[in-house]
């Protein structure tokens, strides 16, 4: 198992990664910035903010199974994978509650 971990680890470490930027940073904080200003706390979701902060400075679309966690961020495009396995679809528009 152990030597299973360490495999996995190097696979993952040998992948391309993406520079957190200056440009990364402002929108994070844009995306912060929105999460509050509509009365929710952005703590929870630090980790999606950054991931939708490197998706709108790289000009990706998001990949999610969870759609509504980026509900309402500007800037950030959404796809859902199709649950028959097909191409990935842009999710229906989610109402802002």
């Amino acid at each position: 198992m152990r030597a299973q971990r360490a495999a996995y680890l190097r696979h993952v470490e040998s992948r391309p990664t993406l520079d957190v930027t200056a440009h990364t940073a402002a929108a994070f904080g844009v995306l912060a910035a929105t999460v509050k200003l509509s009365g929710r706390s952005p703590r929870p979701r630090y980790n999606d903010l950054w991931i939708a902060a490197q998706a709108i400075e790289h000009g990706y679309s998001l990949l999610t199974l969870n759609p509504r966690d980026f509900a309402g961020l500007p800037g950030v495009r959404i796809l859902t994978p199709d649950p028959r396995g097909t191409e990935p679809r842009r999710p229906k528009k989610v109402k802002h509650e």
